[in-house]
């Protein structure tokens, strides 16, 4: 995991209602250095997102009450200069759009390697810092092979 050393030292908000998943992310990125707070729902995420600073929110879409637009929404009224990512197994055209719309930094559809959710991260992270929050657009879909579910990238923006 060296190739993600430039991940160390991040702040990451998680918002992921699925406990498996939100468990071996905060695991995943802590192992390589990263600070990581999760939570269940967009609600306990917006506490969690006024009690320090952030510099990547990571949030599923489909959560219950509040679901991940809506919070990465209320994310952007909040802070900028933030990397913001969303996961979902139910993207679609419209909610990529919604998400472009609102300034979304990358979209990853379910199911994803962890690699793959690195290289978008750390892509995002160095284009922000080398940019001064101007970022270009991820698009990161599922596309199926004989062997296995893997991710491809379409990267949108500039």
């Amino acid at each position: 995991m060296e190739r993600f050393q430039s991940l160390e030292n991040e702040s990451i908000l998680l918002v992921e209602n699925d406990p498996t998943i939100r468990v071996t992310l905060t695991a995943a990125f802590g192992r390589i250095g990263c600070r990581v707070k999760g939570f269940d729902s967009a609600e306990a995420g917006l506490v969690g997102f006024k009690s320090q600073p952030f510099s990547v929110v990571i949030s599923d879409f489909k959560l219950p009450g509040i679901d991940g637009l809506a919070f990465l929404r209320e994310v952007m009224t909040r802070g900028d200069n933030i990397v913001k990512i969303l996961i979902s197994g139910y993207a679609d055209n419209k909610m990529v759009a919604e998400a472009r719309k609102i300034d979304v930094d990358a979209v990853l559809e379910k199911p994803f390697t962890l690699e793959s959710l690195f290289n978008v991260l750390k892509e995002k992270i160095e284009n922000r810092k080398a940019s001064n929050g101007l970022s270009g657009y991820t698009v990161a879909t599922r596309t199926e092979t004989s062997n296995a579910n893997t991710m491809s990238e379409r990267t949108k923006g500039g």
